[in-house]
Parts: C-alpha cells; sequence; structure tokens
C-alpha cells in the first residue's frame, strides 16, 4: 500500500468515525503541545522507530522514543496512554508501535499527534488507548530510543 492509500484509509476511518455521531473519541489527530514540538518531529520518530526491537513490550506512559530539547531534561516523547488494565498488562509490541508511527506520518501529522491502537479498524482511543507523540517535562535520561 502507497503512502497515499494509506492516508486515504485514514481519512475515511475518521469520516466514518464521524458519520457515526455517537463516537466522543478524537481519533487519529496532530494535537499535543504544538507550540513546544518542532516541524518533523513525527517523521523522525517514524525514522528512528526502524531501531525499536519488535518483540519489545509497551506499557502506559512509558517512553518509547525521545528528544530532548533543552538541558533541564524536557522534550518530546512517543508514549502510549489511556490503555484499558486488560490490555495495559499485555502491553503493546514494538512491531504494533512501528505501524502506528507510520500511521500517524502517513495521516500528515508534522509535529505531535496520536492515533489509537488499532486504527485504522478502530478510530476510537477510549476503547483500546493510543499512541501519542508530545512534550513532556522529563524524557527520564532517554534521548533516542528508550530502554
Amino acid at each position: 500500500m502507497r503512502l497515499t492509500d494509506t492516508k486515504a484509509v485514514a481519512v475515511a476511518a475518521v469520516g466514518l468515525v464521524a458519520a457515526a455521531g455517537g463516537a466522543s473519541a478524537e481519533g487519529i489527530n496532530c494535537y499535543g503541545r504544538n507550540t513546544l514540538c518542532r516541524s518533523g518531529d513525527t517523521h523522525n520518530f517514524a525514522r528512528k522507530s526502524i531501531g525499536i526491537p519488535e518483540r519489545r513490550i509497551y506499557r502506559n506512559g512509558e517512553h518509547i522514543i525521545c528528544d530532548q530539547i533543552l538541558s533541564i531534561g524536557t522534550g518530546v516523547c512517543v508514549f502510549l496512554q489511556h490503555l484499558p488494565a486488560p490490555k495495559n498488562e499485555l502491553g503493546v509490541t514494538g512491531k504494533e508501535i512501528k505501524r502506528l508511527l507510520e500511521a500517524l506520518d502517513s495521516y500528515g501529522c508534522d509535529k505531535c499527534g496520536s492515533v489509537p491502537l488499532g486504527f485504522p479498524e478502530s478510530n476510537n482511543w477510549e476503547l483500546s488507548g493510543e499512541l501519542t507523540i508530545n512534550y513532556v517535562r522529563y524524557v527520564k535520561g532517554c534521548t533516542n530510543i528508550c530502554s
């Protein structure tokens, strides 16, 4: 599937959720503290995700990839949030993290953003949680792929 095809699927999925009316979840989006995110962050994180071990398991709040932007330890990170308890116990594989970052990049986000787990089949983060790129106060010593 070409990147333009992936973006078309993403846009169609967003449209279906909006047409359903009852869905209040934001779905895939390019929101965040965009004044603190930098242009190209989404693409850079998608590119860096190549180095993520595919079998590695990630859970809520765990920093996956970070770029420190100030010497006081603030930066922009990739992390999971809102995973329901059963899903958080199982975690999310590095392989799925890579796929979701590529979907967010293909969607057209340039700085910050979020994508629901299970996208594009599900575009409701309230059901399964989401992968987010956003500003954090402390990168916890991570300046690339976090260990």
